[in-house]
């Protein structure tokens, strides 16, 4: 059975890579089930893993998103070693680099 997703909460690094977030936002709004919330975090360098922490407390979501480079994944993984409870309901965590090798393009 699949899970029902209700509630996105997606977590947005604005300055990483030379990549815009806003095609890669409304993809995901447009993949996203039809009654999901979806809430935005953008993260500004000052407590973003505190606030984020605070944030979920307070959204409950199903799915966290990530969307950034290499130092917003590694705050993810920071996030996840420091907010066990938050996470230990089923949350799918998916992470999406911005960084696109040279030899990609």
């Amino acid at each position: 059975m699949k899970a029902k997703v209700n509630k996105i909460l997606v977590v947005v690094n604005p300055v990483s890579g030379d990549v815009k977030k806003d095609p890669i936002l409304e993809r995901l709004r447009k993949l996203a089930p039809p009654k999901a919330k979806i809430q935005i975090f953008t993260t500004t360098g000052q407590n973003d893993r505190e606030l984020l922490g605070q944030q979920m407390d307070s959204f409950l979501p199903d799915r966290l998103v990530v969307i950034g480079g290499d130092g917003t994944l590694t705050g993810a993984n920071f996030f996840k070693l420091e907010w066990p409870s938050l996470l230990k309901v089923r949350v799918g965590f998916c992470l999406l680099t911005m960084h696109v090798p040279r030899w990609w393009t």
